[in-house]
């Protein structure tokens, strides 16, 4: 199976100290570049940012398929975007 995450659950995951779980029921986990550059670059200093960012099971994807992803952008942020492109 091939897991894909937007942001969200990896912040709600490491707020209540739970990110491991994603990966025990899931296995491992593909974030696109925004998603990363989100949660870890931009989040930087927040809590669940070291653990995500150390996390060897999630994987992290370029888009290659840009077309896809700017005509989302009309009702999305770049990271749910890329999320659904990716997927």
């Amino acid at each position: 199976m091939i897991v894909v995450s937007d942001a969200t659950p990896l912040i709600a995951l490491t707020k209540i100290g739970q990110l491991p779980l994603l990966y025990e029921l899931l296995g491992p986990v593909i974030v696109p570049q925004a998603v990363y550059i989100e949660v870890v670059e931009q989040g930087a200093g927040r809590s669940g940012v070291t653990e995500i960012a150390s996390a060897s099971w999630i994987q992290v994807q370029a888009i290659t398929d840009t077309t896809k992803v700017a005509y989302l952008l009309a009702d999305l942020d770049i990271g749910e975007a890329e999320a659904l492109v990716l997927a």
